[in-house]
């Protein structure tokens, strides 16, 4: 390299579909001012040039079908703290933009903080307030803020970015519970708190939020809903959403497994992973609308894969929506208009 242009603190996204194959780049993230950058990937870089340890044997080197199948069970993760002991974890799937910004442009209003940010007046959220974890001494001139990708302007606050990192999580849900978290993990070789960011938006600013269930009532009584997603975390949480809103729940963990319920159950709509191994989306959505029985069912597509071309080509492909995973309030508002309740 010539020269080191600056450091930044960022969010490293997984790689769009469509780079996957390119070894040499590990992720993208988007820079304070707008650019994209790519990640380097420096072992990618070293195996493309061929440049390996001698003690490197061929079957250490994962074939793609070994990384395909491993990458279905994996979630990426943002690691951070809170200036305290904890550590908290949250997938990169629900977050915008991570910032740090100067403690002086926080503004009080009574018993509430907020932030002038892009033309909005951002509310802040900390998690010491509604979670059973420890009061932080907050100092220094700067913040950290997680943005998350949802509707309403709230952001929760943090002390510093440790890592992100790729994980199959094992979710405890038992041990450390409270209302705003989804569980904890082992992630690093650390116990990590998972917190619902859309339970504690609901419980700070509940009047931004619909207290009814979205799903209260069908035609013949409550809506059932198949979702299919092939990652065990993701299912939970969005299960969790969907029952929470009043739907009653089937669930499948690929298009296979989805066709089967179809056969053998009556549902009032089905929630859609693209990326699933053995049957994925786009295989499962060509099947239902080739199925007379099923060809005017809602089906929802929910996905972390965030571009407009690919939405389209999914309405096309006969999908009546197409959301973002783990966005809770558009997910139910999509849904709803979908069976019309």
């Amino acid at each position: 390299m010539d020269r080191i242009e600056s450091t930044e603190e960022i969010v490293v996204k997984p790689l769009p579909r469509y780079l996957k194959k390119m070894r040499t780049f590990s992720g993208v993230s988007i820079l304070g001012n707008g650019m994209v950058g790519l990640i380097l990937d420096v072992a990618g870089i070293l195996r493309n040039a061929s440049i390996r340890q001698v003690e490197e044997s061929a079957d250490e080197i994962p074939s793609d079908v070994g990384e395909i199948a491993v990458e279905a069970e994996m979630q990426t993760f943002l690691l951070f703290d809170n200036n305290t002991e904890e550590r908290f974890a949250v997938p990169l799937e629900l977050i915008s933009r991570i910032e740090r910004v100067s403690a002086k442009e926080i503004e009080h209003v009574k018993d509430r903080q907020y932030l002038q940010y892009h033309g909005k007046k951002l509310r802040l959220i900390f998690l010491e307030d509604h979670l059973p974890v420890q009061r932080p001494e907050r100092t220094g001139d700067t913040i950290g803020l997680i943005v998350p990708k949802q509707t309403h302007p709230l952001g929760i606050v943090m002390s510093r970015v440790i890592n992100t990192i790729n994980a199959v999580v094992d979710l405890d849900t038992s041990t450390i519970m409270a209302p705003g978290l989804f569980g904890s993990a082992v992630l690093d070789g650390r116990i990590t708190l998972l917190p619902d960011m859309y339970r504690i938006f609901e419980m700070a600013a509940p009047e931004w939020y619909d207290p009814k269930g979205a799903g209260s009532t069908c035609a013949m009584g409550r809506c059932r809903i198949l979702l299919a997603d092939d990652t065990p975390f993701f299912r939970m949480v969005e299960k969790d959403y969907l029952t929470s809103a009043g739907y009653d729940i089937l669930l499948a963990e690929d298009g296979k497994k989805a066709l089967q319920v179809l056969e053998e159950e009556v549902v009032d709509a089905v929630i859609l992973d693209i990326v699933m191994p053995r049957m994925d989306g786009w295989q499962t959505i060509r099947a239902i609308r080739a199925d007379e029985r099923l060809r005017d069912l809602p089906v929802m597509a929910v996905t972390s894969l965030e571009d407009e071309a690919l939405a389209a080509k999914g309405r096309r492909a006969g999908f009546n929506e197409w959301e973002l995973k783990l966005n809770k309030t558009r997910l139910l508002e999509k849904l709803a208009a979908m069976l019309g309740v």
